[in-house]
């Protein structure tokens, strides 16, 4: 997978020292079964000059999800195929029916089973599901031809930025380390989504033994300075990871020590209507089994509902919304970290 010869994504060919943008499936690219196009996905490539890894970062798999966009464009504009090795691989936007529809969907409102894209890898072509054809391209024309990968997420709360990596993978821990350039950020094994073994991209990747990680970072403000903020703290942490992985130039900045929790999930209530938060409730609060979080009242004042922490830990992301609907996530909370050099 490395090398200095041109670089095939779709109908676009990256020679060495080129930065190019375009889309898959282009026009003409067809489904093995003979059909045509779904939706396209956006790319950006920047090919460097010396061999070297392919590494890639998408974003918005989920269209609520929309910092990410900002993320691999801001990557790509500092990149100089003068000075790398291998290639970037960008995706700015990867559900793109999602991304657009009414603000940000997570789903894709184009595809008749509404299926969450990061439920559905390797995907299929031969599938009715739009949104499965649309993965089996992605991950047959960029994922297949990629030495690293990173998927970025996010969402409207404020929260700590994470990194989670696979254990099924080593070399994805050096990864994670490399990108919590600073002590801001907490490392993670394992989230909901990792434990329950769906079909996500990660699960693919490590099946596969494709060193794959995922970001979860935000703002709980919609100003587009601080989306641009939180965005900005992400690519300097993929930027030193490229470092680390020898695509860029550069020294790979390290944190004095790092903190890593093995497990993090959602606390969720049963109760619907208003949150009333307790003071502790407060990203990098740290929290006791037990401790109260948060009462629910319906609309006329009563208590309808007591949330508590499930276990000891530190509050990673906080609510952004007075309501709340039954069973839906009041904060994410890790297990006490662990710090280590």
């Amino acid at each position: 997978m490395t090398g200095v010869s041109d670089l095939k994504i779709g109908h676009m060919t990256v020679g060495p020292g080129e930065k190019k943008t375009g889309f898959i499936p282009s026009t003409g690219l067809s489904m093995p079964d003979g059909t045509g196009n779904f939706w396209h996905i956006p790319v950006v490539v920047v090919r460097g000059v010396e061999e070297g890894p392919v590494f890639e970062v998408d974003g918005c798999i989920h269209g609520e999800e929309q910092e990410g966009a900002y993320t691999v464009l801001e990557l790509a504009r500092r990149l100089d195929p003068e000075k790398m090795r291998g290639t970037f691989i960008g995706v700015p936007v990867l559900n793109v029916p999602g991304f657009l529809a009414y603000g940000g969907v997570r789903g894709s409102p184009t595809d008749l089973m509404y299926v969450d894209m990061n439920r559905q890898f390797p995907g299929d072509p031969g599938s009715m599901s739009q949104t499965r054809r649309a993965v089996h391209t992605f991950w047959t024309e960029i994922i297949k031809k990629c030495d690293y990968t990173v998927n970025l997420h996010g969402c409207m709360k404020e929260q700590i930025p994470r990194v989670v990596y696979s254990e099924d993978v080593p070399e994805t821990l050096e990864m994670a380390k490399a990108i919590a350039c600073t002590e801001d950020w907490i490392i993670a094994s394992k989230s909901e989504h990792t434990r329950l073994k769906e079909d996500t991209i990660n699960h693919a990747c490590a099946e596969a033994g494709i060193p794959n990680v995922f970001i979860e970072s935000g703002s709980g403000c919609r100003g587009y300075d601080a989306i641009r903020a939180s965005s900005d703290r992400v690519v300097e942490g993929i930027l030193n990871c490229m470092r680390r992985c020898e695509v860029v130039e550069g020294d790979v900045k390290r944190p004095p020590r790092w903190r890593e929790t093995e497990y993090y999930t959602h606390v969720r209530g049963k109760g619907a209507g208003i949150i009333h938060p307790e003071p502790c409730l407060k990203v990098e609060a740290k929290v006791k089994k037990g401790e109260l979080l948060c009462r629910v009242l319906d609309f006329l004042g009563e208590e309808t509902d007591r949330v508590h922490a499930p276990h000891d830990g530190i509050i990673l992301m906080e609510p952004n919304a007075v309501s709340v609907g039954p069973e839906s996530s009041i904060c994410l909370l890790a297990h006490p970290p662990k710090y280590f050099t």
